[in-house]
């Protein structure tokens, strides 16, 4: 039976000399180990996502009494490098997909892997380095408040958990969710990132509503993936109520990937599809309550 395998938190000293820097050249012979596949330490997503807030923040109260700035170059040129970088994660993501189906086909590769050390290779070399671009888009938050528009929760939860949720997916071998987010969350990215562009120059493209339900079907499409892997996974399911009327659950692990992995990724996809979907039907859906033409006496 399975049992549940603790997070490697026996070593919390990042040993620098150790880190393997040349992996990101060789996107072939990449293979994520932890701690020497750089930023591969759980320090990293945890301890950015909490400095993430504390500076956005404080960066909103610093802005109170400030005039918007917009930084038109340089939003410009950081939407043409996100759309520039989405397109090569999702071209690469789909070769590596490709050479991994070529392999191993396609369910033992690419739904239910069976490898106990998978993350290596062409695919997990783009998936790592989408983990990477989540620390980059980090700069999304800091223009919005040099700016001086409003951060609404959606924003700010999606940037603070995605670093995690891509670590997740790389240390806890869950392979299936590791690239096809990377997959989908890539080519929204594309569009929405060239949307920015073209924002930049005060364009507004009719199919705006169109990219948020894009994500939408992404986050619908993951749960639909999820459901299926976890038929295979949850092997020889059983659950038991026993005598102190606790539950126990046990089963027969069907494809790699460790258990914490699998059921934080998951709330995450579903939290995200709440969200979004609940973003979508308050700017598109609800109708606004038409004016009244009563003047008053």
């Amino acid at each position: 039976m399975d049992s549940v395998h603790s997070l490697p938190l026996d070593s919390l000293r990042i040993n620098w000399s150790v880190v393997d820097w040349k992996q990101l050249l060789h996107p072939g012979d990449f293979q994520w180990i932890y701690g020497k596949t750089p930023f591969s330490h759980i320090q990293v997503p945890i301890v950015s996502s909490i400095l993430y807030l504390i500076t956005l923040y404080g960066l909103q109260a610093y802005m109170k009494d400030k005039k918007p700035q917009s930084f038109r170059n340089f939003t410009l040129i950081h939407n043409i490098f996100l759309t520039t970088i989405s397109t090569a994660m999702f071209l690469g993501t789909a070769y590596g997909a490709y050479i991994k189906y070529q392999v191993q086909g396609f369910f033992n590769g690419l739904v239910c892997e069976q490898e106990p050390e998978p993350i290596k290779g062409h695919l997990f070399f783009w998936s790592y380095i989408f983990y990477l671009s989540k620390f980059y888009e980090l700069i999304d938050s800091y223009l919005l408040v040099c700016k001086k528009k409003p951060l609404i929760f959606l924003h700010v939860f999606h940037h603070f958990v995605m670093p995690y949720v891509c670590w997740a997916g790389l240390e806890g071998k869950w392979c299936m969710a590791l690239w096809t987010s990377s997959f989908w969350n890539s080519f929204v990215h594309i569009w929405m990132y060239y949307y920015y562009s073209v924002a930049t120059f005060g364009h507004s493209p009719w199919w705006k509503k169109y990219l948020t339900g894009l994500q939408i079907y992404q986050f619908v499409s993951g749960v639909f993936y999820t459901s299926f892997f976890f038929y295979y996974y949850f092997h020889n399911l059983s659950i038991k109520v026993n005598d102190n009327y606790t539950l126990s659950v046990d089963f027969e692990r069907g494809c790699t990937g460790e258990l914490w992995a699998v059921v934080s990724m998951f709330a995450v996809n579903c939290s995200f599809l709440y969200l979004f979907s609940k973003f979508f039907k308050e700017q598109y859906l609800q109708q606004r309550r038409p004016r009244s033409t009563t003047k008053k006496e």
